[in-house]
Parts: C-alpha cells; sequence; structure tokens
C-alpha cells in the first residue's frame, strides 16, 4: 500500500478473485495499526471488516520507502476464529 499524506492507496492486491482491489484504489478506512504500519510493523489488535470481507493483519514498512509505504499481510476472520476455536480445544484437553 502507499500513504499520500493522509489517504492510502492499493498499489497491489493479492487477492485472485473479482474482488481484487485494483492499483491506485484508495483504501477508505483509517485502521490505527495500518497507519502505523508505515513507520514501524504493526498488528492488528482485533477483526476489521470492509467491503473485501473480515480481517486480521499485520503491516510493515518498506526499506527505503521513507513512511510511505507498505506491506500487509492477511487472515480472513473465519481463519482467525477457526485458529482460536483449536488453540482452546488443546487448552482444555491439555488441563
Amino acid at each position: 500500500m502507499r500513504r499520500d499524506g493522509e489517504k492510502i492507496y492499493f498499489v497491489i492486491d493479492s487477492d485472485e478473485t473479482s474482488a481484487q482491489a485494483m492499483p491506485g484504489q484508495e483504501y477508505p478506512q483509517r485502521i490505527p495499526t495500518l497507519i502505523e504500519g508505515f513507520s514501524k510493523p504493526s498488528v492488528d489488535d482485533k477483526i476489521y471488516s470492509d467491503q473485501w470481507g473480515s480481517f486480521m493483519s499485520g503491516y510493515s514498512p518498506l526499506k527505503e520507502g521513507n513512511g510511505r509505504y507498505l506491506v500487509g499481510m492477511y487472515m480472513r476472520a473465519t481463519e482467525v476464529e477457526n485458529k482460536l476455536y483449536k488453540l482452546r480445544i488443546s487448552g482444555i484437553i491439555f488441563l
């Protein structure tokens, strides 16, 4: 993603569906961890929803990006919930 002042734009989207964000498309949400990701690595502390679905994401600034570019990685909410469920079951079995 690219930051230009207060606006954030997609540079490339790995989504292979027809819902893929196009290069230059503005990302309208102002997620604090996303904004923080332009200056240092950050991770969402909750699930966020947008027009593409519900996700938890991690962000990291690009070296030499001068605070304007980041790489984001996401996990769909259903995957997060499934992993948390498995952790809870493992904890119960362990106890």
